[in-house]
């Protein structure tokens, strides 16, 4: 698309559910500045039943701006409009500066689906779309005008039923089976809904939604076999007035024996940079599962007979002596779950590498499914160089005390997003340099510096939590960075490792806005808190955990918390609070010490209220 300046300016906003395409400009992001102006958008939609396309009012949509979120209600049309909304962006696209920004429009139907004495005319509680605002052209050079985009929420009501059986391959009913439905419509993939399956092998889903398309699948107890049910399934729409719910049997869902998990090496014997006894030394490799024997797996021929043996190679590598290869023979267990590697004559205060690599990625080691090995990434040693040295010649070196430096306004605390940490350990004498390992999360020490001469290091941790993808995103849990230090001696022995010093998030949330809406009925009132980290769900969505003090008498109780996750820039939680008469200025609410972010840091007791 060619962005031409004497064409009239128009707003694209693609935001709907399911069956919108969404197109966005991957062009350099230029900030606002004076020749930039942040721009103001007006966003208006509708919300509307996809069976009945009859309009859907009480709907809450709410859109974050200017640190906070703005909040309304869809009206008897099924429609909403937000005003005054910021267009903060530039890219440059076609070689145009042309003004941008995304939006998540979230409708909210909890409110809705209370007042419903009817279940089978309730909807999801949440949708959530991007809304992209863009200009694609200019009137003149002073400005963009007829800013305006369109947003439609196609809702559906949670009225059909699915029933079906699941059986084996010889058409024997299978108990005790995992169903899941999976949504193709509206979330594509989402699973919507799962069971399992009684004596006789049947199962029934209640309250899915109208006229939807999803697929179905299944799984034994444990595991063994799987199937799905050919193709999609159609659901109907019903559209009687009288509220019975539509009615889907599903064709019988057949499950044959299933193994699509690849083998693995869950352990190398020894770990890499361990260091040895040079007499009677094995490596050993175990697998995750049996690997089928083969021409090419075996183990008596010797090398020159294109086996495995001609993939590994153990190789002698010292100081002020070059390579030589090491003799070794190998043999596997009786179950194939094992390889043992025993080279010959290892000599002491040396060092020596093993390399697995050709063997493991050659595609010939196969398990009986015919799933062929893959890397674990936690390991080194299966699809990387194994090193390890023997012990002999000289003392293994002491173990280094490793600590962290804080440094005011060089190396400080981290938040979620993690930053740069620095280290330093206590010289060992008989060290000849020192090697760093970082572990992240639940996952294996890894080398991360080789022979670091001096006493001091500096790394990233990365971030603190997971899943991240960046700014923008809503983290699910928290983790944890380890470091830690081992001398390596002049004969390149490696000494035990430091006692590991561990980074995690540590800077307190605050509370950087709170936001009134309009009022929901008669003194019940929503409250948008904006966070400055994401937090803990469970403690945020406890209603007990906010109090309101300097009432003047009018009670304030918080019928419910909703954690939003990331909106507008904030980590956003929603209270629906209910007053005994008209709120009086002055009064304060206060987030309790029981919120937490997801590391557990409590709220800052220095952003912790707001005063209305």
């Amino acid at each position: 698309m060619r962005i031409s300046h004497l064409k009239p300016a128009t707003l694209l906003l693609f935001a709907g559910i399911g069956w919108a395409c969404v197109t966005e400009s991957t062009g350099p992001v230029v900030p606002p500045t004076n020749d930039n102006p942040i721009r103001r958008a007006t966003i208006t939609g509708k919300i509307v039943d996809y069976c009945t396309n009859n309009a859907v009012a009480g709907a809450v949509i709410s859109v974050g701006y200017d640190g906070g979120v703005s909040t309304t209600t869809s009206d008897a049309s099924g429609s909403f409009s937000f005003g005054d909304v910021p267009v903060s962006r530039y890219e440059i696209l076609n070689g145009q500066l042309v003004a941008n920004d995304v939006y998540t429009v979230t409708a909210s139907l909890v409110d809705y689906n209370q007042a419903q004495t009817d279940s089978a005319k309730r909807y999801r509680n949440y949708y959530y779309q991007n809304a992209i605002l863009t200009y694609t052209s200019t009137t003149d050079s002073t400005g963009l005008i007829g800013l305006i985009g369109s947003v439609t929420f196609m809702i559906s009501e949670l009225n059909t039923t699915i029933e079906g059986k699941v059986v084996d391959r010889d058409m024997q009913d299978v108990p005790n089976a995992v169903v899941t439905v999976f949504d193709q419509s509206i979330v594509a993939g989402a699973v919507i809904a799962q069971t399992t399956t009684n004596a006789t092998g049947d199962f029934t889903f209640n309250n899915i939604d109208n006229g939807v398309v999803v697929s179905l699948s299944a799984m034994n107890s444990d595991g063994s076999q799987q199937g799905t049910l050919p193709g999609f399934l159609f659901l109907p729409c019903n559209l009687m007035n009288d509220s019975l719910r539509s009615h889907v049997v599903a064709e019988r869902i057949r499950l044959t024996p299933a193994d699509n998990v690849a083998p693995f090496v869950i352990a190398v014997t020894p770990e890499n940079n361990a260091d040895v006894t040079p007499g009677g030394f094995q490596a050993v490799f175990t697998f995750s599962e049996p690997i089928r024997q083969t021409p090419y797996t075996r183990t008596d021929l010797g090398i020159g007979h294109g086996t495995i043996m001609d993939a590994i190679t153990i190789n002698y590598i010292a100081l002020k002596k070059g390579a030589a290869q090491v003799v070794y023979t190998a043999q596997w267990n009786a179950s194939f779950t094992q390889l043992t590697v025993s080279p010959e004559a290892l000599t002491g205060s040396a060092r020596y590498t093993l390399n697995f690599i050709g063997a493991a990625g050659s595609g010939n080691l196969r398990d009986y499914a015919g799933n062929a090995l893959v890397n674990n990434t936690l390991l080194t040693g299966d699809f990387e160089i194994l090193n390890f040295t023997t012990n002999g010649g000289s003392a293994v070196p002491a173990t280094p005390t490793l600590t962290r430096r804080l440094i005011p306004g060089l190396y400080v605390d981290l938040d979620f997003t993690g930053g740069n940490v620095n280290f330093e350990w206590t010289a060992v004498p008989s060290a000849r340099s020192y090697n760093v390992y970082k572990k992240t999360g639940n996952g294996a020490f890894e080398l991360l510096a080789q022979d670091v001469y001096r006493t001091y290091y500096t790394a990233n941790s990365g971030a603190l939590v997971t899943p991240y993808v960046g700014v923008g995103s809503n983290p699910l849990y928290p983790m944890s960075v380890q470091y830690a230090v081992r001398a390596v001696s002049a004969d390149l022995v490696v000494g035990p490792a430091s006692t590991p010093v561990t980074v995690s998030d540590a800077v307190k949330p605050q509370l950087v806005g709170a936001v009134i809406g309009g009022a929901l009925s008669t003194n019940l009132y929503p409250y948008t808190l904006s966070f400055t980290e994401p937090m803990d769900v469970v403690s945020v969505e406890t209603s007990s955990n906010f109090t309101f003090s300097n009432t003047g008498g009018v009670s304030y109780t918080v019928q419910r918390a909703d954690y939003l996750g990331y909106t507008g820039g904030f980590y956003v939680v929603r209270l629906t609070v209910a007053t005994s008469a008209a709120p009086i200025a002055g009064y304060v609410l206060t987030i309790g010490n029981n919120v937490t972010d997801l590391s557990g840091n409590i709220v800052d007791s220095a952003a912790n209220s707001q005063t209305f």
